[in-house]
């Protein structure tokens, strides 16, 4: 019986899991103050990125994610940002979260940033197309930069000393060549607001999170 009780705990937990990720609506331009699905959509790539190259990742702490490091723990904040009047906002929000979890725990602390904008890059969420999946790419590389020029969001980050980087992502579907063949791919990239110094365990935590993030590009 208690292997039965068992077996159905998971059963249940794992039907939760499902109804939190498939929920809400289904375009994200549609999303008004139900997002928890694609919120946690988020958090499930990232951890992704970090599981595909050899990290322990535990989802179950206060944080988004807590990532096993060599010397010490990475502790990672994921926020989609929706609207441009709200981006400080939910900037200055992620830096008083990471600034909270380092008070948890006496190991060497990281903090990694990560903001999905694809919804301000594209508000209506459509496709765009383009010559080759790499021209996409660059498109949104151009955008992700001129995100990170026109909002000052490390100076939120900047007084801990402890945060890495600031990882800005985008997610666009696409209409374009790949293989030879015209498809209609999603098109993920990225820009990094590189945080850590040239030198010292910061610099040495961010060379180990590149294989992170290069493999999530």
């Amino acid at each position: 019986m208690d292997s039965e009780r068992v077996n159905s705990q998971k059963l249940s937990s794992g039907i939760d899991l499902l109804k939190k990720i498939l929920g809400g609506s289904p375009f994200a331009k549609d999303d008004t103050s139900n997002t928890p699905a694609r919120d946690f959509q988020v958090e499930l790539r990232i951890a992704s990125y970090f599981i595909q190259t050899g990290f322990a990742v535990d989802m179950d702490e206060d944080a988004d994610l807590e990532v096993a490091f060599p010397d010490g723990k990475l502790f990672v904040e994921c926020k989609r940002m929706k609207s441009q009047n709200k981006v400080l906002k939910r900037a200055k929000t992620a830096a008083q979260q990471l600034k909270n979890r380092y008070k948890g725990t006496n190991q060497q602390k990281y903090g990694l940033a990560v903001f999905d904008i694809s919804n301000i890059i594209m508000p209506n969420q459509g496709i765009t197309s383009g010559p080759s999946v790499n021209a996409v790419r660059d498109l949104m590389r151009a955008h992700l930069i001129d995100f990170s020029r026109k909002y000052d969001i490390t100076k939120y980050f900047m007084p801990a000393k402890k945060v890495l980087s600031l990882w800005l992502q985008a997610i666009v579907p696409t209409w374009a060549k790949e293989n030879g063949t015209t498809e209609i791919i999603t098109r993920f990239s990225s820009y990094h607001l590189v945080l850590a110094p040239e030198y010292g365990p910061k610099s040495r935590a961010f060379e180990i999170l590149k294989r992170v993030t290069d493999h999530g590009i």
